[in-house]
């Protein structure tokens, strides 16, 4: 199943699942379930942030946090 990060700009696909309890925790708590529609809005250059649309809200989030979504 691909990562979140491979997602390219306008795509969406749905959250599968978490693979650190960390991120998990802290993107859970932002509203980011299994079975949430994820769309990649924006990608910075060079490895940076990634703005992302979860369910119709805007969030920017770290190359690492994105890396740990499971989408399908």
């Amino acid at each position: 199943m691909p990562i979140a990060s491979t997602l390219k700009m306008g795509e969406q696909a749905m959250i599968v699942r978490f693979t650190d309890e960390k991120i998990e925790g802290k993107l859970t708590s932002m509203g980011m379930m299994p079975g949430s529609t994820l769309q990649m809005i924006r990608k910075a250059p060079f490895g940076g942030g990634f703005y992302v649309k979860i369910d119709g809200i805007n969030i920017a989030m770290r190359l690492y946090e994105v890396e740990q979504i499971i989408v399908g």
